[in-house]
């Protein structure tokens, strides 16, 4: 059994009508190779003037403003807004405000009221980033969306950029390596399939390490390619958040019974659809070397190398987070085992430091 990482290729020919291009057909939308194309597609239709960032956020995302433009605010220890830093930020000089809503944790409509009155008064554009909330909402209070689609299908390539009023954008063809990442979902489908052959194993893992170095590289901003328009045509979103929420439920039940040295960094409430399930460990890097060796691929929202503004929580956070793969690939069976693995681990480790 092997859980997280990269999504295999598995092909549908259903097509149902709750897809992602009926839940966003009130926007006008630009599907793209990815959400970094969509964040510089977005850029296009920006105002000049100063960025306000999240001190704390993917590098791919402040690496794409002159840094001479971005200004931060910080965000609490559970990688939510910290709504205080943001607004003594405001000024007339701030022409573009960058939202993230860490695992589709939505704020306050309180807080979004004040912000709105904020807008009104200093006249700045907001994007909402919603690779992580897009199913919590599609959009709280942005001007415009931008999502990776790739974190949450089974798709070679894919992001969005949504709003209202975006006209006058092109993207270009294919993004060129898209054929050698489907190469790679096939070879890792064959290895689940039955076929679990090391050297397989270890191609489609360099395959995919080559794409994201060319993804990384690329400057241009390109369509989303047509298998993967194919594959979202047969995701059903209403059964991804199902299988989503009731994974996370199983989860949380074992933790909060059995593992209290795992912390979850947000209990998911009722309206929000969470994209992993994050916890804070001590020694995290040990377990997530641990879960490896159990064929268990564990996520981390994200590394503090390159992060611009370091603080005690974002340390905190960057030493500490883990993302517990929950997604639509998975069931009961699977949660069991990883659960499992998780009590094993929490009883050698902590076992042995009760005894010292």
């Amino acid at each position: 059994m092997e859980l997280g990482s990269e999504f295999s290729l598995v092909v549908s020919s259903k097509h149902y009508k709750d897809n992602i291009f009926h839940f966003l057909c009130k926007f006008d939308t630009f599907y793209v190779d990815s959400g970094r194309s969509a964040l510089k597609l977005v850029q296009k239709v920006l105002p000049s003037g100063k960025i306000l960032l999240p001190s704390y956020i993917c590098e791919s995302v402040y690496s794409c403003f002159p840094s001479d433009c971005v200004c931060f605010y910080l965000l609490t220890q559970d990688l939510q807004v910290d709504w205080d830093s943001l607004f003594q930020q405001l000024n007339n000089d701030i022409s573009v405000i960058y939202l993230h809503y860490f695992n589709g944790v939505l704020p306050s409509k309180i807080m979004l009221q004040k912000l709105r009155k904020a807008q009104k008064k200093y006249k700045f554009q907001i994007i909402e980033d919603t690779t992580h909330s897009i199913f919590s909402s599609p959009l709280t209070i942005g001007d415009f969306g931008i999502c990776s689609l790739r974190k949450w299908f089974p798709i070679p390539d894919g992001g969005v950029l949504y709003g209202r009023n975006l006209k006058g954008l092109a993207t270009i063809g294919e993004a060129p390596w898209v054929q050698e990442k489907v190469r790679a979902m096939q070879w890792k489908q064959t290895y689940l399939s039955g076929k679990k052959d090391q050297n397989l194993k270890m191609a489609y893992r360099k395959l995919f390490a080559a794409c994201d170095r060319a993804l990384e590289e690329q400057q241009d901003c390109y369509c989303m390619s047509e298998i993967s328009k194919g594959i979202l045509a047969g995701c059903s979103i209403s059964q991804m958040i199902s299988a989503r929420k009731r994974n996370a439920e199983q989860i949380k039940k074992v933790i909060v019974a059995e593992c209290s040295w795992l912390h979850p960094l947000a209990w998911i409430r009722e309206n929000e659809r969470p994209l992993t399930f994050p916890v804070r460990v001590q020694e995290r890097d040990t377990l997530r070397a641990y879960l490896i060796s159990k064929d268990i691929y564990c996520a981390v929202h994200w590394p503090l190398q390159g992060t611009p503004m370091k603080t005690l929580s974002t340390s905190v956070i960057a030493d500490q987070e883990l993302s517990l793969p929950i997604d639509q690939r998975y069931g009961a069976d699977e949660m069991e085992y990883l659960l499992n693995c998780l009590r094993c681990y929490g009883k050698e480790v902590y076992a042995e430091t009760n005894r010292k």
